[in-house]
């Protein structure tokens, strides 16, 4: 087996251990580790399948708890323009500039969220203004990096504070979006049976991050593991830059 697949299999356990224990995480840690080993627009096709996984067995294991009204009438319509957008950005993005931008994307919002985990008071309100505004801004980024979570999850979580509602309104909103970016991955030619056998490689990393995020889902405290997750993420984002520079 390809030693740079195994290093990815441990991160993926990671990133998706992160998804089962929160609904935040699958993508945007395994991108931001993984572009260190193939360029991105290689990684998210192996991935997103695996992302579309994941979020369809919380969705129809914890389905009495998905918020759909909040889901259908305040998240679906702004990240559904925005990720209109970022799909469509994507496929015109050169790699080196898709790597800079979401270097500096990474970088940007872990330092914000790592702000707001380690804060002992995070206000938990948002205008709707302000709440359709970050939801646009992740729809877009979900679009082209498959990653648009934390301003999903800043905007969200100001509205749904049960950790259970949240994380399966997010995996209903992660199943259906990402379904149709693979659907478009499909139709430009970017899903192939080889990165469908990488992806089925994963699976088995997948499903014990599932086993893994839903134990510590019920015993871990959730904050101190973000501020984990999103350390590592600053210093994966920075090291991404410093790659991009290096090379131009």
């Amino acid at each position: 087996m390809d030693e740079k697949l195994i290093i990815l299999m441990g991160i993926v356990l990671l990133s998706f251990t992160s998804q089962a224990l929160s609904g935040f995480g699958s993508i945007i840690i395994a991108v931001t580790l993984g572009s260190h080993l193939y360029p991105i627009k290689e990684l998210l096709p192996v991935l997103v399948p695996l992302d579309v996984l994941i979020n369809g067995y919380l969705v129809a294991r914890y389905r009495s708890t998905v918020d759909t009204g909040f889901l259908v009438r305040k998240i679906f319509p702004p990240v559904g323009a925005g990720f209109a957008a970022g799909v469509i950005m994507f496929s015109l993005l050169d790699s080196s500039i898709l790597k800079g931008v979401f270097g500096v994307f990474v970088v940007a919002i872990s330092v914000r969220e790592l702000v707001v985990a380690v804060r002992t008071a995070d206000p938990r309100t948002i205008s709707p203004a302000g709440r359709a505004a970050y939801l646009v801004l992740g729809g877009l980024i979900q679009g082209i990096f498959a990653s648009g979570g934390p301003p999903v999850v800043y905007a969200v979580g100001r509205s749904l504070h049960d950790k259970t509602v949240f994380r399966s309104t997010l995996a209903a909103l992660w199943f259906t979006v990402n379904s149709v970016l693979l659907a478009t991955y499909a139709m430009t030619h970017r899903l192939t049976p080889e990165t469908l056998t990488d992806s089925a490689i994963l699976l088995p990393t997948v499903v014990l991050g599932i086993v893994i995020g839903e134990l510590l889902h019920r015993y871990i405290n959730e904050k101190h593991f973000r501020i984990v997750v999103f350390c590592v993420l600053i210093v994966a984002g920075l090291s991404i830059l410093i790659q991009v520079v290096g090379g131009m």
